[in-house]
């Protein structure tokens, strides 16, 4: 069984906290200094919100590299590919992170910068999919690691991010919940479960 060493704790423990913080920032600016009636690119908040996803990313990687010591992956295969899966895919987030405002911020470039957001985000709902995939697995081999709120919040954010997904892949979400549904598991349960590793790595 590998264990966890000192220097892993701490980094866990801390990169949990700041991957969390990162996600509520990263939705804090974009409703106070963003411009809601722009749908496409802000200039004013994409800078910002590009150091924070990058950030978040950056962090998050940390955690799921540490959890699959922290729930002995070795004898746990379905869970130890998934996570693997998913951090592949949140690499892939951390370095497309910059892609709009750097195609923002230089010319001749062969395509705008709503363009860039569109091709960088095609593949959102496969990313909603695996992530709520990834969390029911941490879930089900979770064994008092996480505390009680990380439990609860990662049931429901894992519930409400495939619900999410799958109604709005195949249009069954009714007007006005793709706002909720995304904020609540998105912006709240997620980032909460997210957080809750920093208590699990500390008490490692």
């Amino acid at each position: 069984m590998n264990t966890l060493s000192d220097s892993e704790k701490r980094i866990g423990s801390l990169m949990a906290r700041v991957s969390a913080a990162c996600i509520f920032l990263s939705f804090a600016v974009q409703v106070a200094l963003g411009d809601p009636g722009s749908p496409g690119f802000d200039s004013a908040t994409g800078g910002i919100v590009a150091i924070l996803n990058y950030a978040q990313a950056f962090s998050f990687l940390f955690v799921l590299a540490f959890s699959l010591k922290l729930f002995n992956a070795e004898d746990k295969p379905y869970f130890r590919v998934v996570i693997q899966a998913f951090f592949a895919v949140i690499a892939i987030n951390m370095v497309n992170s910059f892609n709009a405002t750097g195609y923002f911020n230089n010319d001749g470039t062969l395509f705008t910068v709503d363009q860039i957001q569109i091709l960088q985000n095609i593949n959102a709902w496969g990313w909603n999919l695996l992530a709520g995939i990834a969390v029911i697995c941490v879930l089900t081999v979770n064994n008092g690691e996480l505390p009680t709120y990380g439990v609860y919040s990662g049931w429901g954010g894992s519930i409400l991010i495939l619900v999410f997904s799958l109604g709005s892949i195949f249009g069954l979400l009714p007007e006005g919940a793709f706002i909720l549904i995304a904020v609540l598991g998105g912006v709240i349960l997620f980032p909460a479960f997210i957080f809750s590793f920093s208590s699990a790595f500390s008490k490692a």
